[in-house]
């Protein structure tokens, strides 16, 4: 268990020994419960380096590793967040900071399914312009959905090399 949840299930094991004496707590002890099994099972983060810097500095002391898993973004968008949990008060030391960012851009990206996507999250997501967006959009529209990135990559109007490059952002169903 993490070091979180052991804080919780200990709170929990002595909130409910000081209700103990008290009438109509088991409603309560029921209610208490059921939050710290929730809490015991929360999502753990992907396997991968960097994980237990992003653990320490993420999870254990503000969010439980369910909502850093859910909050998927692109890597300008995790350095964003980054920076600006630190501005409100996260402990990042400097020499992890390059190792947070690289975990959460390479584990928890954002990714869009580029065959049925709007204009407005394939420029999100993949990070390019409206004109190149709208591109994508027209030649799927014409040409019925892609099966791959190389076939994102051909679309007149769009820079393969940087499709290329964020491949992994896109999905296809």
């Amino acid at each position: 268990m993490s070091r979180g949840t052991d804080c919780f299930l200990d709170l929990l094991h002595r909130s409910l020994n000081a209700l103990s004496g008290m009438k109509n707590t088991v409603g309560l002890g029921i209610l208490l419960w059921g939050a710290a099994a929730a809490f015991a099972h929360q999502d753990a983060l992907p396997e991968g380096e960097g994980r237990a810097v992003v653990e320490m500095a993420c999870t254990s002391r503000c969010h439980g590793a369910n909502v850093v898993q859910r909050a998927k973004r692109t890597p300008a968008q995790w350095q964003g967040m980054l920076d600006l949990m630190i501005d409100r008060g996260a402990l990042v030391k400097d020499e992890d900071y390059d190792a947070i960012l690289a975990y959460l851009a390479r584990h928890l990206l954002a990714t869009v399914n580029i065959n049925v996507a709007p204009v407005a999250r394939i420029v999100e997501v993949l990070e390019v312009s409206e004109k190149e967006a709208a591109a994508i959009v027209e030649y799927r529209e014409k040409h019925g959905p892609f099966k791959g990135w190389e076939g994102v990559a051909s679309v007149p109007g769009v820079d393969g090399k940087v499709i290329e490059d964020r491949r992994e952002r896109l999905e296809f169903h």
